[in-house]
Protein backbone atom coordinates (compact mmCIF):
# COMPACT_ATOMS: atom_id res chain seq x y z
CA UNK A 1 0.00 0.00 0.00
CA UNK A 2 2.74 2.51 0.94
CA UNK A 3 4.70 1.72 -2.22
CA UNK A 4 1.61 2.37 -4.37
CA UNK A 5 0.97 5.71 -2.66
CA UNK A 6 4.61 6.67 -3.17
CA UNK A 7 4.35 5.85 -6.89
CA UNK A 8 1.23 8.03 -7.14
CA UNK A 9 3.03 10.86 -5.31
CA UNK A 10 5.95 10.53 -7.74
CA UNK A 11 3.50 10.83 -10.66
CA UNK A 12 1.91 13.93 -9.15
CA UNK A 13 5.35 15.43 -8.50
CA UNK A 14 6.19 15.07 -12.19
CA UNK A 15 2.96 16.87 -13.11
CA UNK A 16 3.61 19.60 -10.56
CA UNK A 17 7.17 20.05 -11.88
CA UNK A 18 5.86 20.54 -15.43
CA UNK A 19 3.29 23.09 -14.24
CA UNK A 20 5.91 24.93 -12.19
CA UNK A 21 8.29 25.10 -15.15
CA UNK A 22 5.50 26.61 -17.26
CA UNK A 23 4.77 29.15 -14.49
CA UNK A 24 8.46 30.01 -14.24
CA UNK A 25 8.59 30.71 -17.97
CA UNK A 26 5.63 33.06 -17.54
CA UNK A 27 7.48 34.81 -14.69
CA UNK A 28 10.47 35.40 -16.96
CA UNK A 29 8.15 36.74 -19.67
CA UNK A 30 6.53 39.02 -17.07
CA UNK A 31 9.95 40.43 -16.14
CA UNK A 32 10.67 41.09 -19.82
CA UNK A 33 7.31 42.87 -20.23
CA UNK A 34 8.01 44.98 -17.15
CA UNK A 35 11.40 45.91 -18.57
CA UNK A 36 9.91 47.11 -21.86
CA UNK A 37 7.43 49.22 -19.87
CA UNK A 38 10.18 50.65 -17.66
CA UNK A 39 8.82 48.99 -14.52
CA UNK A 40 11.11 47.68 -11.80
CA UNK A 41 8.53 46.55 -9.26
CA UNK A 42 8.28 42.82 -8.73
CA UNK A 43 6.82 42.34 -5.26
CA UNK A 44 3.21 43.42 -4.98
CA UNK A 45 1.83 42.23 -1.64
CA UNK A 46 -1.76 43.06 -2.57
CA UNK A 47 -1.52 40.92 -5.73
CA UNK A 48 -0.03 38.01 -3.78
CA UNK A 49 -2.76 38.30 -1.13
CA UNK A 50 -5.38 38.26 -3.90
CA UNK A 51 -3.83 35.12 -5.43
CA UNK A 52 -3.72 33.36 -2.06
CA UNK A 53 -7.31 34.23 -1.32
CA UNK A 54 -8.51 33.06 -4.73
CA UNK A 55 -6.52 29.81 -4.64
CA UNK A 56 -7.58 28.93 -1.09
CA UNK A 57 -11.23 29.96 -1.06
CA UNK A 58 -12.63 26.56 -2.10
CA UNK A 59 -10.06 24.43 -0.28
CA UNK A 60 -11.11 22.50 2.84
CA UNK A 61 -10.02 24.24 6.05
CA UNK A 62 -7.73 21.35 6.99
CA UNK A 63 -5.64 21.98 3.84
CA UNK A 64 -5.74 25.79 3.51
CA UNK A 65 -2.62 26.55 5.53
CA UNK A 66 -0.55 23.95 3.65
CA UNK A 67 -1.76 25.19 0.27
CA UNK A 68 -1.11 28.82 1.23
CA UNK A 69 2.42 27.87 2.30
CA UNK A 70 3.07 26.10 -1.01
CA UNK A 71 1.67 29.06 -2.98
CA UNK A 72 3.87 31.51 -1.05
CA UNK A 73 6.87 29.39 -2.02
CA UNK A 74 5.82 29.37 -5.67
CA UNK A 75 5.32 33.14 -5.70
CA UNK A 76 8.68 33.60 -3.96
CA UNK A 77 10.36 31.53 -6.68
CA UNK A 78 8.64 33.61 -9.35
CA UNK A 79 9.89 36.80 -7.73
CA UNK A 80 13.39 35.35 -7.53
CA UNK A 81 13.41 34.70 -11.29
CA UNK A 82 12.27 38.26 -11.99
CA UNK A 83 14.84 39.75 -9.61
CA UNK A 84 17.56 37.64 -11.26
CA UNK A 85 16.76 39.31 -14.57
CA UNK A 86 16.32 42.80 -13.17
CA UNK A 87 19.61 42.71 -11.27
CA UNK A 88 21.34 42.06 -14.60
CA UNK A 89 19.38 44.75 -16.44
CA UNK A 90 19.79 47.38 -13.72
CA UNK A 91 23.20 46.72 -12.11
CA UNK A 92 23.39 50.30 -10.88
CA UNK A 93 20.88 49.45 -8.12
CA UNK A 94 23.33 47.05 -6.46
CA UNK A 95 26.37 49.11 -7.44
CA UNK A 96 24.97 52.08 -5.52
CA UNK A 97 24.37 49.91 -2.43
CA UNK A 98 27.99 48.77 -2.48
CA UNK A 99 29.56 52.11 -3.43
CA UNK A 100 30.14 53.30 0.13
CA UNK A 101 31.78 50.16 1.55
CA UNK A 102 35.21 48.71 0.81
CA UNK A 103 35.04 45.35 -0.96
CA UNK A 104 37.87 42.88 -0.39
CA UNK A 105 39.31 40.93 -3.33
CA UNK A 106 37.45 37.75 -2.39
CA UNK A 107 34.50 38.71 -0.16
CA UNK A 108 32.78 35.97 1.81
CA UNK A 109 29.95 37.86 3.46
CA UNK A 110 28.12 41.12 3.99
CA UNK A 111 26.05 42.95 6.59
CA UNK A 112 22.95 45.01 5.89
CA UNK A 113 20.67 47.27 7.90
CA UNK A 114 17.05 47.67 6.86
CA UNK A 115 13.47 48.15 7.93
CA UNK A 116 11.00 45.38 7.19
CA UNK A 117 8.03 43.58 8.69
CA UNK A 118 7.82 39.94 9.79
CA UNK A 119 6.25 38.71 6.54
CA UNK A 120 8.95 40.41 4.48
CA UNK A 121 11.62 38.95 6.77
CA UNK A 122 10.36 35.41 6.20
CA UNK A 123 10.27 35.89 2.42
CA UNK A 124 13.75 37.40 2.34
CA UNK A 125 15.25 34.68 4.54
CA UNK A 126 13.74 32.10 2.18
CA UNK A 127 15.18 33.98 -0.81
CA UNK A 128 18.63 33.96 0.81
CA UNK A 129 18.41 30.23 1.51
CA UNK A 130 17.20 29.49 -2.02
CA UNK A 131 20.24 31.31 -3.42
CA UNK A 132 22.60 29.31 -1.20
CA UNK A 133 23.26 32.09 1.30
CA UNK A 134 23.34 31.53 5.05
CA UNK A 135 22.16 34.06 7.60
CA UNK A 136 25.06 34.28 10.02
CA UNK A 137 23.52 36.91 12.32
CA UNK A 138 20.16 38.61 12.72
CA UNK A 139 19.33 41.34 15.20
CA UNK A 140 16.26 43.52 15.61
CA UNK A 141 17.03 46.94 16.99
CA UNK A 142 14.89 49.17 19.23
CA UNK A 143 14.42 51.66 16.37
CA UNK A 144 12.55 49.01 14.34
CA UNK A 145 15.42 48.25 12.02
CA UNK A 146 17.02 44.88 11.50
CA UNK A 147 20.68 44.12 11.02
CA UNK A 148 21.50 40.89 9.20
CA UNK A 149 24.73 39.26 8.13
CA UNK A 150 24.85 36.83 5.23
CA UNK A 151 27.47 34.54 3.79
CA UNK A 152 28.19 35.07 0.11
CA UNK A 153 30.41 36.88 -2.34
CA UNK A 154 28.81 40.21 -3.36
CA UNK A 155 30.61 39.96 -6.71
CA UNK A 156 28.58 36.86 -7.72
CA UNK A 157 25.39 37.21 -9.75
CA UNK A 158 23.22 35.24 -7.30
CA UNK A 159 24.25 37.47 -4.38
CA UNK A 160 23.78 40.63 -6.44
CA UNK A 161 20.30 39.38 -7.33
CA UNK A 162 19.57 38.86 -3.63
CA UNK A 163 20.81 42.38 -2.84
CA UNK A 164 18.55 43.72 -5.59
CA UNK A 165 15.63 41.87 -3.99
CA UNK A 166 16.56 43.20 -0.54
CA UNK A 167 16.58 46.72 -1.95
CA UNK A 168 13.19 46.22 -3.55
CA UNK A 169 11.42 44.45 -0.67
CA UNK A 170 12.76 46.27 2.38
CA UNK A 171 12.96 49.92 3.33
CA UNK A 172 16.01 52.02 4.11
CA UNK A 173 18.45 49.29 3.06
CA UNK A 174 22.13 49.99 3.54
CA UNK A 175 25.04 47.64 3.13
CA UNK A 176 27.15 48.41 6.18
CA UNK A 177 30.03 45.99 5.64
CA UNK A 178 31.47 43.57 3.12
CA UNK A 179 34.04 41.13 4.47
Amino acid sequence: MIDQIRREIDQQDARIRDCLLARMELSVRMAECKRTRGERTVYRPEREAEILQRQCETVPDAQKAALASAMRGIMGASRMLQYDRMSLWYPETVDSLLASVPIPADPSGFRVRMTLDAQQLTALLNAARDRGLDVTALCFEPDGKATASFSGNVLKASVRSFLYQLAAESRELTVTEVY
